[in-house]
């Protein structure tokens, strides 16, 4: 199974993409993160940068867990043998970081 975690976030250069990385790896120390790749500006929005992070364990227990660090709601998406849920930054709080817009958490074999 893998725990992915796909986070974009306002950030206004490669240096702060940089400490926005740093400060979500420490963020999710729990679960052991990774990156998965270097931080890159988001096609769709370029001043922000898309975050690629795998977690562990892969587990149903990791997968709510890290879903419960988010102020506001997500939405799910959830599959037979799969979940997915999408977050947006909102009224009701952030999400590892104020500078975190959107994030997708899937859990998959």
């Amino acid at each position: 199974m893998a725990l992915i975690l796909h986070v974009i976030a306002d950030c206004p250069s490669d240096g702060a993409a940089a400490a926005l990385l740093q400060t979500l790896l420490d963020s999710l120390s729990a679960w052991t993160p990774k990156s998965r790749e270097v931080p890159q500006r988001y096609w769709k929005r370029p001043e922000c940068f898309a975050f690629l992070l795998e977690l562990e364990p892969p587990t149903l227990r990791s997968y709510a867990a890290v879903r419960a660090l988010a102020g506001g709601s997500w939405s799910d998406l959830d599959a037979e043998e799969e979940r997915s849920a999408v977050w947006n930054r909102g009224s009701e709080g952030p999400f590892l970081s104020e500078e975190v817009i959107w994030a997708e958490l899937l859990l998959y074999p």
